[in-house]
C-alpha cells in the first residue's frame, strides 16, 4: 500500500513539474543521441531543462525476428532515459497528435515519443512514392507534409514558455559521408517543420565524426558511454537470436572500435532557425 502511494504522487510529481526552457532531441533511431548528441542531451538533463526524445522510424532492420528487434529498440532506450533522468518511474500512453496515435512516454524531466515509421519510409514519403506506414500498423502517414508537420505539432504540444532549442541531425550532405538515409531525411523533415519559427537549431554530424579529432571531456565521454551501453545491456537482454543476446558493441573488435571512436566526438553547428538555412557554401562544425 505504502509503495503504490509513494509510486502515484512521483508520478502526479513528474507530470505536474514546470520547466522554464525545453530541449527537443529529434533522431531516427533510439541509439542515434546517445551516439552522436549524447554530451549535449545530457547536459540539458542535468540542467533540469524538458528534454522532449522524438524517434522517428521503429529502427528495424534486416534482422531475424524483426518484432523482437524493435521492441527491444524502444525498450533501451527508455532504459537510457531513465539513466540519464536518474529516474526509475516510466509513465507511457498514446498520444494523438495531427491525427496519429503515437507512444509516448514520461521518465523524470524527459518525454520520449516513439513514431514507429518503417526503415527507409520516410525516404518513400519524401519523394512522394508512398505513404510511411508504421511497424505496428497503429497509423500511416499520407504525405511528406503530414509526416513533418506532425513533427511539428509535437514541438507545439510539448514546447514550454521559455527558449526552444532543436536538436536533429545534419542534413547538409557536403558535410556527411554516408549517412544513414533515415538519419538524412528526419534532418530534412525537421528542418522543414521549424524553419521560420525562431526556435534556436543544432545540426549533429554522425557516422563522419570518427574521422575528427577527439573533441569530448572526460566527463563526456563517460555521459556518453553510460548512456549507450545501457542501450546496448538492454539490447542483449531483450533481443535474443538462436538463443544468444545481441550486443551492438560486442558483435565484433571491428564493431567496438567504430562505436568507440563515435563516443569520443560529438561534432555540431547552429542556426537561430528563423531564416531559411542553405548549404552552399558547406557550412563549419565545431
Amino acid at each position: 500500500m505504502i509503495k503504490k502511494l509513494i509510486l502515484s504522487l512521483s508520478l502526479l510529481i513528474s507530470t505536474s513539474l514546470v520547466f522554464a526552457n525545453t530541449s527537443f532531441y529529434i533522431q531516427a533511431h533510439q541509439d542515434d543521441w546517445q551516439l552522436f548528441m549524447g554530451s549535449s542531451a545530457m547536459k540539458d538533463i542535468k540542467s533540469g531543462n524538458k528534454v522532449v526524445f522524438i524517434y522517428t522510424t521503429a529502427g528495424n532492420a534486416a534482422k531475424p525476428n524483426p518484432q523482437d528487434f524493435w521492441v527491444a529498440r524502444e525498450l533501451a532506450a527508455l532504459e537510457s532515459t531513465k539513466f540519464a533522468t536518474e529516474n526509475d518511474n516510466v509513465n507511457c500512453s498514446i498520444s494523438i497528435v495531427n491525427g496519429h496515435n503515437i507512444k509516448r512516454c514520461e521518465t523524470g524531466n524527459a518525454i520520449s515519443y516513439f513514431m514507429r515509421i518503417i526503415s527507409g519510409d520516410i525516404s518513400s514519403l519524401r519523394v512522394g512514392e508512398s505513404i510511411g506506414s508504421t511497424i505496428d500498423s497503429s497509423t500511416s502517414y499520407a504525405s511528406w507534409n503530414d509526416f513533418h508537420s506532425t513533427l511539428k505539432q509535437i514541438i507545439l504540444d510539448e514546447k514550454t514558455s521559455g527558449s526552444v532549442w532543436i536538436n536533429a541531425p545534419e542534413f547538409c550532405t557536403c558535410l556527411l559521408s554516408g549517412s544513414n538515409p533515415d538519419h538524412l531525411d528526419t534532418a530534412r523533415a525537421v528542418y522543414f517543420a521549424t524553419t521560420g519559427e525562431g526556435w534556436g537549431r543544432v545540426w549533429y554530424l554522425d557516422y563522419i565524426i570518427r574521422t575528427k579529432d577527439i573533441n569530448t571531456s572526460q566527463e563526456d565521454y563517460m555521459n556518453k558511454v553510460s548512456t549507450f551501453m545501457i542501450y546496448d545491456r538492454t539490447m542483449q537482454e531483450n533481443y535474443i537470436v538462436n538463443g544468444r543476446g545481441e550486443s551492438t558493441y560486442c558483435e565484433s573488435d571491428s564493431s567496438a572500435s567504430l562505436y568507440s571512436q563515435w563516443l569520443l566526438r560529438e561534432y555540431r553547428r547552429s542556426d537561430n532557425g528563423i531564416n531559411a538555412v542553405g548549404c552552399s557554401p558547406c557550412p563549419s562544425t565545431n
